[in-house]
Order: C-alpha cells, then sequence, then structure tokens
C-alpha cells in the first residue's frame, strides 16, 4: 500500500490545526485589538513558516518511508534464531533428498546434485516470514 497519501494527508491536518491555534492565539490577546499591522506580520510569518515546515517534514516522511519499504532488524538473536532454523530445515532437506540413492556410480552423483540443487532453489525462493 502507498502510505504517502496518507503522510501528506497527517501532516496537512496537523498543519492546518497549528494555523488555526496561532490565529486563535493572535485574535484573543491585546496584539488583536492594539497591533493590527503586527498582528498580520505575525500571522503572515507564521503560515509561512508552517508551510516550510509541512514542505521539509514531508521530504524526511518520504525519505523514512521509503527506508521502511525494506524490512531491517538489528536484532542479532532474531537473525541468527531465523538463520539456523533455515540452515537446519535446508540439512534436512538435502539429506532428505540424497536418502536411498546407489552408491559409487555416475548416475547417482548427477541425481544426488540435481536434487540438492532443486533443495537449494527452493530455500531461496522463501521468504523471511517461513
Amino acid at each position: 500500500e502507498d502510505w504517502m497519501p496518507h503522510c501528506e494527508s497527517l501532516l496537512n491536518d496537523a498543519a492546518s490545526i497549528l494555523i488555526e491555534a496561532i490565529e486563535s492565539v493572535l485574535e484573543s490577546g491585546v496584539i488583536s485589538q492594539r497591533y493590527r499591522r503586527i498582528k498580520s506580520m505575525l500571522q503572515e510569518c507564521s503560515k509561512q513558516e508552517v508551510a516550510t515546515m509541512v514542505t521539509r517534514e514531508c521530504s524526511r516522511l518520504e525519505k523514512l518511508v521509503n527506508d521502511e519499504l525494506d524490512p531491517y532488524t538489528q536484532n542479532q538473536h532474531l537473525f541468527e534464531t531465523l538463520s539456523k532454523r533455515r540452515n537446519r530445515d535446508l540439512m534436512q532437506e538435502v539429506l532428505l533428498s540424497v536418502t536411498g540413492l546407489p552408491t559409487n556410480t555416475q548416475y547417482s552423483s548427477e541425481t544426488a546434485r540435481t536434487r540438492i540443487q532443486a533443495v537449494f532453489e527452493r530455500c531461496q525462493r522463501k521468504s523471511l516470514d517461513e
């Protein structure tokens, strides 16, 4: 699923809420009554600053979403456990694939090689979840 439209929508909603909050503060204070020019200047500056923040954060969000497309873990224990389990399963499949082949013939060597290669290819197609 493409997450960027959802992220951009959330960021734009947050920006709108921030601008409304700033305008509410400016309207309710002493500034709105006495210093109208300063109030309008503050409103304009705050809108520009929020727009700059949205642009900057949108590019950071895009990088974050792209980084998360490929799962990655620094959990060494998890990595080692998955690796050991895969190696154990691979060894079992290899041993089962060559069990019962006649020995000391060219035919059995080629058959064993073909079977082992098929097991390795099947193992390489497995996802991390398997």
